[in-house]
């Protein structure tokens, strides 16, 4: 699963995607072969991401929300080589204290297999100020010796200032020591304007690589880059529609991902042009578009689970390992409508409006339900 550092999350956080008046529905690329969608559940939470990569395949993360609001599982799918549906290939779950901070994960693998495996047990824990302040990383097979340790330190003004990036020995899991540094630089707007890479041996610190920030007048990042030992490897240059607040907009945020940045958005994305080294300067490689959509616009309300989830879209209901599944969709009656079996996409545009309920059983697992409406 992927990790990423989120910095000054609060503005781009929220419970129902209700509140806002767009909410981002896909992210797309001009070479036609890459796209990301995003799915809400009838709440109006973000529970849903399905990514299509240049390679031709889909993965998809579903989110399961506890009865706080918060996220307590992640279930990350791969679709299978044969195109005959998807398999669980990890997953992640969470727990939080009282103030709602992750203190913990849990990291699940399936390594190829049908079976998940618990891979790897993260402990977060925070400051008296309720900043994280050192996350801890456990083998599932070793939970007295951390593999890794990230430790966070912060600035008088209470903006990230460092992260620390501590390794064990392979052979002596007990030591353990730093090997990469990232410092953060903020302009006299409290703005971040660089991130500095740093290997370190033995204490002494050489620089791997800065990454620099561009603003414009209303605080959005107009450009980032990275540079390495004094070339530009590569480069985002960042459109925005200033007619509209970021705060009227949705953007999803999970444990394990975002848009790619959650902080300089003051207004509403439009597209990123990405540019790229090859070994022969920098280029112009593509552009990725962001599209937006009103809460509440979609026939099916999308809903998600460990076993199924409901495409709004193509009105179809997708399950996962289709081809030992049962499927049986009731109304609101109470009453069947619809019952197939062994199948991995199953047809829903045929029924009328209305409020249903699908129950989704499959070989080895407790049966599952999801809720949707068709308006």
């Amino acid at each position: 699963m992927k990790k990423f550092l989120l910095l000054c999350t609060a503005a781009f956080l929220s419970t129902a995607a209700f509140a806002q008046t767009y909410r981002l529905d896909s992210i797309y690329s001009s070479l036609g072969n890459e796209e990301t969608i995003f799915g809400y559940d009838t709440d109006g939470r973000f529970n849903r991401v399905e990514r299509h990569d240049y390679t031709g395949m889909v993965y998809y993360d579903s989110l399961l929300y506890n009865s706080n609001g918060q996220i307590e599982t992640d279930y990350c799918y791969q679709g299978r080589e044969d195109g005959e549906g998807f398999m669980l290939a990890s997953k992640c779950c969470y727990g939080y204290d009282d103030n709602g901070n992750m203190i913990w994960r849990d990291n699940y693998n399936s390594g190829g297999s049908e079976t998940l495996t618990q891979s790897a047990h993260l402990v977060y824990t925070y400051d008296d100020q309720n900043r994280l302040e050192k996350c801890s990383e456990y083998w599932a097979d070793d939970l007295e010796n951390p593999f890794a340790i990230m430790e966070y330190t912060y600035n008088d003004a209470g903006q990230l200032e460092s992260i620390a990036e501590k390794y064990a020995d392979f052979f002596n899991p007990s030591d353990i020591e730093e090997t990469f540094r990232t410092v953060y630089e903020y302009d006299g707007l409290g703005q971040l304007v660089s991130a500095k890479g740093y290997y370190v041996n033995y204490g002494d610190l050489s620089l791997a690589n800065e990454k620099q920030y561009d603003y414009d007048d209303q605080g959005n990042v107009t450009e980032d880059r990275i540079e390495s030992n004094g070339n530009v490897v590569s480069k985002n240059q960042y459109q925005y529609d200033l007619t509209v607040d970021a705060a009227d907009i949705y953007y999803p945020v999970s444990n394990e991902y975002n848009i790619g940045r959650t902080f300089g958005l003051k207004n509403k994305l439009l597209s990123t042009d990405v540019y790229v080294n090859n070994g022969d300067g920098l280029t112009y490689g593509y552009t990725l578009t962001y599209v937006f959509g009103r809460p509440g616009t979609s026939d099916i309300k999308q809903v998600a689970g460990p076993l199924a989830f409901v495409d709004a879209g193509a009105k179809t209901l997708r399950v996962v390992g289709g081809a030992n599944s049962v499927v049986s969709v009731y109304n609101q009656g109470g009453q069947l409508v619809l019952n197939v079996s062994g199948r991995d996409r199953v047809d829903l545009s045929s029924l009328p409006s209305g409020l249903y309920v699908a129950h989704v059983r499959s070989v080895g697992t407790s049966a599952a339900s999801y809720k949707f409406v068709i308006k």
